[in-house]
């Protein structure tokens, strides 16, 4: 089966090890670096994901990325950079390439996902000074870990992840999470430009709640770190996703 190159984005404070399992199984499959997120010179204020969709996507062309059909695959944020870079590829700011899908793992569809918890929490932890932010992340591993009943590699993984996690990259993706503004009529405004958007969700996923409408695959109980813990559903799905996509 002929698929488009997957350019696969992780989720916060991850990196390519989330998608071990896809990489592992899809040729196709490869994670690129994050560019750092700069400050708007004029205002000095955090870059906005709108911006830094901009600047990634002129990144990935001059990489190579985008010189062939290819796929995001999103996972968590990386499923909001994948739309937000989608709509900058949509416009008409640029002439660059256009996915012909994205594909959604564990990550919100429009902006209603994002939670007021979430959005209470990262406000408290930009008074948290970078010492003490990567003790309650390598804190937190575990714990998540336990609730995902992963296995001995995948909680090494984890605590692996979350000892060398970018701070400056996950704070500021952290922000640019919790302020994305994007709705159902954005997504669709992509869907119409004949981009699909596809998605795999768990029923009971503790970070981005679960919507059936969006889900065309709705894995049971609960898990948000399906990379893993469902690494063959996702799989299947991504192929089958990819499938009658022009590659």
């Amino acid at each position: 089966m002929s698929l488009p190159n997957l350019i696969m984005l992780p989720g916060l404070g991850a990196d390519h090890r989330l998608f071990i399992p896809q990489l592992e199984s899809i040729e196709q499959a490869h994670v690129p670096a994050w560019t750092d997120p700069i400050r708007d010179p004029q205002t000095r204020r955090p870059e906005t994901i709108t911006r830094y969709a901009a600047r990634l996507a002129k990144h990935l062309h001059g990489h190579g990325a985008l010189a062939s059909p290819y796929a995001f695959v999103g996972f968590s944020f990386g499923g909001q950079i994948a739309l937000e870079t989608t709509r900058h590829l949509l416009s008409r700011a640029t002439d660059l390439p256009r996915p012909t899908a994205i594909v959604l793992v564990s990550a919100p569809r429009t902006d209603a996902a994002i939670t007021d918890r979430f959005r209470r929490q990262e406000r408290l932890a930009r008074l948290v000074p970078n010492p003490l932010f990567r003790l309650t992340l390598r804190a937190v591993a575990p714990r998540f870990a336990r609730m995902h009943e992963l296995d001995e590699r995948w909680t090494r993984t984890l605590k692996d992840m979350a000892r060398d996690a970018d701070l400056p990259m996950l704070r500021w993706g952290a922000r640019a999470a919790a302020g994305w503004a994007f709705t159902e009529q954005d997504a669709r405004h992509i869907e119409s430009a004949g981009i699909p958007i596809c998605q795999i969700h768990a029923e009971h996923d503790p970070i981005i709640p679960y919507n059936a409408e969006h889900a065309d695959v709705t894995i049971p109980g609960k898990a948000h770190l399906m990379t893993w813990t469902h690494a063959e559903q996702v799989n299947a799905f991504i192929l089958r996703a990819l499938s009658g996509v022009d590659a």
